[in-house]
């Protein structure tokens, strides 16, 4: 499920915008932060897929919390949507965070819908489909799908491709490395002769020792 946080220390205003979410897409799960810190720390605890932000917070601005934001290596390119009564940042806003929407309040239910299904279904929806990219393998007929979110990499041996992921080690058939990684996704990055790994999972590049440390690499 989709996390989504909302930044916005009024109540009835943050319960408003996070019934309107809901209504809109049933599907994700919300969480809210009151304060620059709290907001820091809940992205820090999960990935969150979208960011709603009022400008004016207790604890600071939101366009600075924002550049904090950004400046989390998976925040990069996220989705922010700042809601505020302040007019005079939206230039900065833009400029600076990239974001993607900026609401001045009052805002019309018209706008604020358009914006929230542009991220909350049709953004949403297209990240879920990337996500669920497959190998699709042929054990002698028998086809067996693999999900690539979960394939860590791919090694060639003994004249056969291993399929690692998350959960196993799978051998597949006698073919070559070469002629497998055509129909892989882009993501997945030829880095040696023999390995094929998923550029989502690495960690850690050690250029002087020739080495990739990945993430949840089964021991």
């Amino acid at each position: 499920m989709k996390e989504i946080l909302f930044i916005e220390d009024d109540k009835r205003q943050r319960e408003y915008l996070i019934n309107k979410a809901l209504e809109i897409n049933p599907y994700i799960e919300i969480k809210y932060a009151k304060s620059c810190k709290e907001a820091i720390k809940i992205a820090n605890i999960y990935k969150i897929e979208a960011f709603f932000i009022d400008v004016q917070l207790p604890d600071g601005d939101g366009i600075s919390l924002a550049k904090k934001l950004r400046e989390i290596k998976q925040y990069s390119f996220t989705p922010m949507v700042f809601i505020t009564g302040v007019f005079t940042k939206e230039m900065e806003a833009f400029r600076e965070i990239h974001c993607y929407d900026y609401i001045i309040k009052p805002f019309s239910t018209d706008t604020l819908e358009k914006v929230m299904k542009s991220i909350l279904v049709n953004y949403i929806e297209a990240d879920i489909e990337c996500e669920d990219n497959y190998l699709l393998l042929d054990f002698k007929g028998v086809k067996q799908k693999i999900r690539a979110s979960e394939t860590l990499y791919i090694e060639h041996r003994q004249r056969k491709i291993f399929i690692i992921t998350k959960h196993e080690e799978i051998a597949y058939k006698h073919i070559s490395i070469k002629k497998f990684k055509i129909d892989l996704p882009s993501d997945f990055v030829q880095v040696h002769q023999s390995f094929i790994v998923n550029k989502n999972f690495v960690c850690k590049i050690d250029v002087n020792a020739y080495s990739i440390k990945l993430k949840n690499r089964i021991e």
